[in-house]
């Protein structure tokens, strides 16, 4: 069973080799490995010429994002299974015959899935672990849980393919609109892969523009096209646990956006911790505090 591995680079040469070793290292998998770069500056060209022999495909030239250059990757997927790993992720060894034997055992599956550890920029020390769980739409709706390194889909039941109008959220908008086509899901309680955190990965970088389109683009035309109480109830959690992380990172603009989200299109009344972080985002946190000790002191 061929497996295709898309890897979108982009000024990413400290981390690149590792990538490629931890994917060409797999043992017992006929693999098929694709690496589009979008003109680097830096040492990747050389990191990629000197792996060129081991690679399916290669090119190197501007693209107009992560997206673009996904889908121009995926004009030369031929595998059975396919996957992406960007460039500063690692598999995990042994991962890739471990997910062919999962598809081979169930041929109704189109999804496969397992668990992530965040790791720190060495791609060694371990930050915290990222578990997954059965899939249910419902569920994942309201919870993220698949992490995008550890999921590998069926080349005949999900096309290789994402909207390229999506910067940060394609991987979780193409799992949604499989789940919504009757796609199955398969998860494996196992680590499949190794996310790395630093200063420049784009998740920690643009966590509120992450947000913002998760719900723009995807949670907002849900609801608009007649989505069921469950499912409103599903985003309206959701957003309530983006209200809370936007309220951590001092991004009180996006907290009283989500908030005001949540409130109008789900239909759905916030508790009070939530009217809280409001408060504070509408008035800033000492304004706030004045507020409620004057509540305190408040005749009965």
């Amino acid at each position: 069973m061929k497996i295709s591995i898309v890897t979108p680079s982009f000024n990413q040469g400290a981390y690149l080799e590792a990538t490629l070793r931890s994917v060409l290292e797999q043992k017992s998998c006929d693999l098929e490995l694709i690496v589009i770069d979008g003109g680097s500056t830096d040492a990747s060209l050389e990191i990629i010429r000197r792996y060129a022999p081991l690679l399916s495909y290669w090119e190197s030239e501007k693209d107009r994002g992560q997206s673009h250059a996904l889908n121009k990757g995926f004009a030369h997927v031929h595998g059975e299974i396919w996957s992406w790993l960007n460039s500063d992720d690692l598999l995990e060894p042994g991962v890739l015959a471990r997910v062919a034997d999962v598809f081979e055992a169930n041929r109704e599956v189109g999804v496969v899935y397992g668990d992530c550890v965040y790791v720190g920029e060495d791609g060694e020390t371990v930050i915290e672990k990222f578990r997954g769980e059965p899939y249910s739409r419902l569920r994942h709706l309201a919870h993220r849980f698949i992490a995008q390194p550890s999921c590998f889909s069926r080349t005949s039941m999900v096309s290789p393919a994402v909207r390229e109008d999506l910067h940060y959220c394609m991987d979780y908008e193409l799992w949604l609109r499989a789940a919504e086509r009757g796609v199955k899901f398969h998860y494996v309680p196992e680590v499949f892969s190794r996310y790395r955190l630093h200063e420049q990965s784009k998740s920690v970088r643009a966590l509120v523009a992450m947000h913002g389109e998760i719900v723009e683009k995807i949670y907002r035309p849900i609801l608009r096209a007649g989505a069921s109480r469950a499912e409103r109830s599903a985003i309206a959690q959701a957003a309530g646990d983006m209200v809370h992380q936007l309220n951590s990172l001092g991004a009180r603009a996006a907290v009283l956006r989500t908030l005001l989200f949540r409130l109008v299109e789900t239909r759905i009344l916030p508790d009070a911790a939530l009217v809280s972080l409001g408060l504070q985002a509408l008035l800033g946190p000492g304004l706030t505090r004045f507020v409620q000790r004057c509540k305190r002191f408040a005749p009965a």
